[in-house]
């Protein structure tokens, strides 16, 4: 086994230019083909503009880590109150009978939040490629803009599969954690009886989520010197968007599927818990108000 092989590849593909699956393709193969000798696992971010950091939600504000550790809490309580007045939208699995059931409630609370459009610390990646080649160029607007597509190869020891994402998350609240973690966390119920639209989202995305401490989430991954021999970037050719959309579509990769939508009007309202904290603008502050004024006249009417 060659113990450069890692960097010999990143240099090989680093920057390559995409315009079609087929261009795509051997690169996965000789990604893939790393794990026979490597104790990693990639995983794969799109962009559709070159421009994007590898960053969170929550990390792409001009904010400290002591000012976004106070806003995490804040939209995430706000958000909780009000995921909690809507049917199957987030699902607390755990009872009392489970160890720390109120801390392992909370992580896959913010698993689902994420999914649904809050701002958090965690970052989307996906072990399926194509999903993720399918968020590079599925926005339109963004036709004959280039994007990208992301490889990240995850060493084993930072990969937190069911039994050690159980040990955390029954301990350690997810605003305190200071461990880098790739979260391949458990979707327990992917039944269409059941409509949980974050678990469905995660399910169907074949999602995981990369989290580090608030200090260190401040910075963009691929600025993290420890994780940039890790990470393989390529560029969508943005003249090919359209193209490579269509392709995916025939593979049945259409962004309607794998993002599923349920309630328009609670999405708006997880925007702007999002905007209230995170823009300068006053005007959003208002309108969150308003938009609570207007449920309790609801609710009072309904006594």
């Amino acid at each position: 086994m060659k113990l450069n092989m890692i960097p010999e590849l990143i240099a090989k593909y680093q920057n390559s230019k995409i315009t079609s699956i087929n261009d795509l393709k051997p690169i996965i193969s000789e990604i893939q083909n790393l794990r026979i000798y490597f104790d990693i696992m990639e995983n794969y971010r799109g962009h559709s503009l070159e421009s994007y950091q590898l960053n969170s939600g929550l990390a792409r504000y001009n904010k400290t880590p002591s000012e976004l550790s106070k806003i995490e809490n804040d939209i995430y309580n706000k958000f909780y109150k009000l995921i909690k007045t809507k049917k199957d939208y987030i699902r607390e699995p755990f009872t009392q009978d489970y160890e720390g059931y109120e801390l392992k409630n909370k992580w896959y609370s913010l698993f689902q939040a994420q999914h649904i459009g809050l701002l958090t610390r965690l970052m989307d990646w996906s072990i399926d490629w194509r999903v993720a080649l399918m968020f590079a160029v599925e926005n339109e607007n963004y036709f004959k803009k280039n994007g990208t597509l992301t490889i990240f190869l995850v060493p084993g020891d930072l990969l937190y599969h069911d039994r050690k994402i159980k040990e955390v998350s029954s301990k350690t609240d997810p605003f305190t954690n200071s461990i880098d973690m790739m979260i391949n966390t458990p979707v327990y119920m992917l039944d269409d009886k059941f409509d949980y639209i974050g678990e469905k989202r995660i399910g169907r995305q074949n999602g995981r989520f990369w989290v580090q401490s608030i200090e260190k989430s401040v910075i963009p991954l691929n600025e993290q010197e420890e994780y940039k021999p890790l990470l393989l970037n390529l560029i969508i050719d943005g003249e090919s968007k359209e193209k490579i959309k269509a392709e995916l579509e025939t593979m049945g990769y259409k962004i309607d599927w794998h993002y599923y939508r349920k309630d328009e009007d609670v999405d708006d309202e997880i925007k702007l818990i999002n905007k209230v904290h995170l823009s300068k603008n006053w005007l959003y502050t208002l309108l969150y108000r308003i938009l609570m004024l207007k449920k309790y006249i609801k609710w009072q009417k309904k006594k």
